[in-house]
């Protein structure tokens, strides 16, 4: 109950240009005068993403992203909140992520999903690279292309 009640208080103190260092210290606030810039991220992701598919049937896949350095475990690439991946299912394999592929992004390091009756028994083909939602600039270079036959 003392935090409800207090909390519009203290908020007041800590933003004042009249409040002090003792008044810190008394308080335990962080003066805003005092506060830390924020610190963002300038360096572009340069590790390489490996990918573990396999078919589940009934036309579903699993996907695990990692680092070439990391064990078998899936994970995210420090500086990365995310994977994206460019796929397409069916033949002729895409040139590139921009042939034909249809882009998703995914928060974590593994992914499971029904691709369709529809894709049953065709190729599918990945490419996936490390993303940086707030920075886009910022994200990894894509992968080679992955590929399985999704089963039934």
């Amino acid at each position: 109950d003392f935090q409800t009640f207090a909390g519009p208080i203290l908020d007041k103190i800590a933003s004042s240009d009249g409040a002090r260092e003792q008044d810190q210290v008394v308080f335990n606030l962080v003066l805003s005068g005092n506060r830390k810039k924020p610190t963002h991220s300038h360096t572009p992701i340069t590790e390489g993403v490996v990918i573990s598919i396999a078919s589940l049937g009934s036309g579903a896949i699993k996907a695990d992203f990692r680092t070439d350095h990391d064990t078998k475990r899936a994970s995210l690439a420090a500086g990365a909140d995310g994977v994206q991946i460019a796929f397409k299912i069916g033949d002729p394999a895409p040139a590139n992520e921009n042939d034909g592929t249809t882009f998703l992004l995914f928060t974590k390091a593994s992914f499971k999903r029904n691709m369709g009756s529809g894709a049953i028994g065709k190729r599918i083909y990945i490419y996936a690279r490390w993303y940086n939602t707030r920075n886009e600039e910022l994200s990894g270079p894509w992968s080679k292309v992955y590929s399985i036959l999704i089963g039934e």
